[in-house]
């Protein structure tokens, strides 16, 4: 599935724009990857541990 892959780099290359990273967003990161169903435990935290904008 191309969504997967389209959701991921959406997610990535808005939290490493934004800098400034807030809870907020990181909570949405999570939402829209639960609501994607088709999601995996790996993509979840990938997309918690770069939302986090370590």
């Amino acid at each position: 599935y191309v969504n997967i892959y389209i959701y991921m780099y959406v997610c990535m290359y808005i939290c490493v724009y934004m800098y400034v990273c807030t809870y907020i967003y990181m909570y949405v990161c999570m939402y829209i990857c639960v609501y994607m169903y088709v999601c995996t435990y790996i993509y979840m935290y990938v997309c918690i541990y770069i939302c986090v904008c370590i």
